[in-house]
């Protein structure tokens, strides 16, 4: 058909695959959100971050881990997390409590519930690709991510195979693994193989990784956006959320991938009430 999207051979035999690799994503947030809401966290009063012995012991249930061995370290040092605690906290999904301290539910909470696992698997996608809100609080994403962007948006691997790329070390140790990488592999896009190349005078590595099912359809919504030029939230969760969807996605009828539409809310501004009257 005429203006759909071209997908490459690799990708359409390995789509089956990407709603039970989406299902996975979505359950790793579930996890994150119970957590902060079972566990009766405490965040900093100064910064409304998880404190850092929370930061430790989350960061143990995760799929993408650091590797400290200390609760010494401040939420911004864990990507994952601090990735997490913004698509949370950012529309709403969850909240910060009365007493400043706790989380709850936000008035979100219910909306992101009636999302299939592809549409929440797009918005993480959408808020990891396309946001500012990562680049806050001196976190290591932009500078790590600009050498990583120009191998993502025109690369075409296999799902399943392995292939190097060099990138910023966060420190001079091979634990410390690229932020933007982390995520990733978070978000089932890819997985960081333990073989590491590191050169410590400038500060770059050679990460191994493996190329996972999801990586194919957050490409191509990164690659769509910046095709069309679109630049506001809106106009991104409006592609993202229709048109991508349906091109990317056609006729799937599975719970897992089904499009709701219930993302798209998260985008629009709440109605202001009308006093006139």
């Amino acid at each position: 058909m005429k203006g759909q999207m071209e997908l490459f051979p690799e990708e359409k035999d390995d789509r089956e695959r990407i709603e039970p690799e989406a299902a996975e994503v979505s359950r790793e947030f579930e996890w994150f959100c119970g957590f902060l809401l079972q566990e009766k966290i405490k965040l900093s009063k100064n910064t409304g971050y998880i404190g850092k012995k929370d930061c430790f012991a989350l960061n143990g249930l995760l799929r993408a881990k650091e590797n400290y061995e200390k609760p010494t370290r401040f939420q911004t040092f864990y990507p994952v997390i601090h990735f997490w605690y913004c698509v949370a906290m950012n529309f709403q999904i969850l909240e910060i409590d009365e007493k400043g301290t706790g989380v709850q539910k936000g008035e979100n909470w219910e909306v992101f519930h009636q999302a299939s696992d592809v549409e929440r698997f797009l918005l993480f996608a959408l808020i990891f690709l396309e946001s500012d809100d990562l680049s806050e609080d001196g976190y290591p994403f932009i500078s790590e991510y600009g050498a990583f962007a120009e191998w993502f948006r025109t690369a075409s691997p296999t799902p399943g195979k392995e292939y190097v790329l060099s990138l910023p070390a966060r420190g001079y140790k091979e634990t410390d693994r690229p932020a933007v990488l982390m995520i990733m592999e978070e978000l089932g896009m890819l997985r960081v193989l333990p073989e590491t190349d590191l050169d410590q005078r400038r500060g770059t590595a050679s990460w191994r990784v493996e190329i996972r099912p999801l990586f194919g359809l957050g490409r191509d919504l990164h690659r769509s956006i910046r095709e069309k030029e679109l630049f506001s939230e809106e106009e991104m969760a409006d592609f993202c959320f229709g048109q991508f969807m349906e091109e990317r996605l056609p006729d799937r009828k599975t719970d897992g991938d089904r499009k709701t539409g219930a993302i798209r809310k998260l985008f629009c501004e709440p109605e202001e009430t009308d006093y006139s009257g």
